[in-house]
């Protein structure tokens, strides 16, 4: 039944929150202890925002919010400038979460120029409209 889906939605929705929860936990004394690592400081960022689309899901958008201005301040010091494929993807997913639609459309471009072409970071951008999706029958 829909209520059925609906109540393992919400489950699996409600472990991703507590996994995230307890990755964020095993990386703050790391970072703690060396805040300069650029992928603990990554990892960090890739991790709020997992809570922030999990949140999201369970239709709580304050925590979600709350939890992707985490990632921006993560993130924001390694994408500044970055040519890191992976940062910039993360880096673009959380302004998009954030409402910050043409600061997104900036990276989104940056990263087409480079040929990225993850499948969920191109549904991403054809579901924002900031990529055209490809022609049918094309390539």
């Amino acid at each position: 039944t829909v209520e059925s889906a609906a109540a393992r939605a919400a489950g699996r929705s409600a472990a991703a929150v507590e996994t995230a929860q307890r990755g964020i936990a095993l990386l703050e004394p790391l970072l703690a202890t060396n805040p300069a690592q650029r992928s603990r400081q990554h990892l960090m960022g890739r991790a709020h925002l997992a809570l922030g689309r999990a949140w999201a899901k369970l239709g709580n958008g304050g925590a979600a919010r709350t939890a992707w201005e985490a990632a921006r301040t993560a993130l924001e010091p390694l994408a500044q400038g970055s040519r890191d494929v992976a940062v910039l993807d993360s880096w673009s997913r959380i302004l998009l979460h954030l409402g910050q639609r043409q600061a997104a459309a900036v990276v989104v471009e940056q990263l087409a120029a480079a040929g990225y072409r993850r499948p969920d970071y191109l549904a991403l951008c054809f579901e924002q409209g900031l990529l055209a999706p490809p022609a049918a029958g094309g390539v």
